[in-house]
């Protein structure tokens, strides 16, 4: 069996998705998910959560949680193992596609804690981190949200201390071909703001009201996806006004793109450890800047290269 799969990561708004469905077409590929809002049932329009029963390419793990709980890193890491395993075996390549960093991660890195868990959307706070493990805390930029808040994540879930928990290179079997999509930070964040608005017109409003009342409320609250709390908020102050409803998008919008700005921070780390552990095998790492044409048929050429 030749094994070898894809990562397609890349902040949120950039085109994913839809990249990778123009592209397959005319390739043997099946699409794993790699968002943690998409595992979520309940989650479709908030989450840009793709029609992915009417697709002609299989895709697989997106609503796998029916019920209001954490799906953990290590716990994700086992499932999509055994997907791609099911993958290769009937002659295909395994696509993972999403945002979410730390899923994507724990592929090559897999979690020193069983029960460890991750929510995206948080920010920590270093100095708490410092109370409690100065010597990991030392170590991270104050800046660096995504690692403070990965490490206070350990202390709150393991009996370990961020310091003494450092991942090791593990990856599947096999030759991997990770991409990072991304585009001009302007037309970014322009892609994003428009999107926010399309997702109110296709119900986005009508998906958090079904919720409400439901243990999937408080499990929101708790998880704050991006857009979900403000959006409860809005709905329970009962404001009708036109500025309170416009107040409530400008905010989605710039949590949105504060999330895809994380992301692309999160991507500079990930890649800097990825290359030189891929130094040592024939893995291969490529950036597409979707807005250049000649990086869009980049693309193309080198996943039609890596699978044929």
């Amino acid at each position: 069996m030749n094994k070898r799969f894809i990562l397609i990561h890349g902040p949120t708004g950039v085109g994913k998705s839809s990249t990778i469905m123009q592209l397959g077409k005319t390739l043997p590929i099946e699409i794993v998910n790699c968002d943690v809002g998409q595992f979520y049932e309940p989650f479709g329009i908030g989450t840009a959560k793709p029609n992915w029963k009417q697709e002609a390419i299989p895709h697989h793990l997106f609503d796998v949680i029916t019920k209001p709980e954490d799906f953990t890193v290590a716990r994700y890491r086992r499932l999509i193992l055994k997907t791609m395993e099911e993958i290769l075996k009937r002659g295909n390549t395994p696509v993972l596609v999403g945002g979410s960093g730390f899923y994507g991660k724990s592929l090559f890195f897999p979690p020193c804690s069983e029960s460890s868990d991750w929510d995206e959307s948080q920010e920590g706070s270093w100095q708490e981190l410092f109370k409690k493990d100065p010597q990991r805390a030392t170590a991270i930029g104050k800046n660096d949200t995504y690692r403070i808040a990965r490490a206070l994540s350990i202390l709150k879930t393991s009996d370990k201390k961020p310091s003494d928990c450092i991942p090791q290179f593990d990856p599947p079997p096999g030759k991997a071909l990770v991409i990072f999509l991304s585009r001009e930070r302007q037309e970014l964040y322009e892609r994003i703001n428009v999107r926010t608005h399309e997702m109110f017109k296709e119900g986005w409003l009508e998906e958090v009201k079904s919720l409400i009342g439901t243990p999937w409320e408080k499990f929101l609250e708790r998880k704050k996806l991006i857009g979900y709390t403000d959006i409860l908020r809005y709905i329970k102050e009962a404001s009708t006004s036109k500025e309170a409803y416009q107040i409530m998008i400008k905010a989605i919008q710039k949590k949105t793109r504060n999330y895809a700005k994380r992301q692309e921070t999160f991507w500079r780390m990930f890649k800097k450890i990825l290359a030189a552990e891929f130094k040592k095998t024939d893995s291969i790492i490529i950036q597409v800047n979707l807005t250049q044409d000649l990086h869009r048929k980049k693309i193309a050429k080198n996943l039609a290269q890596f699978i044929l």
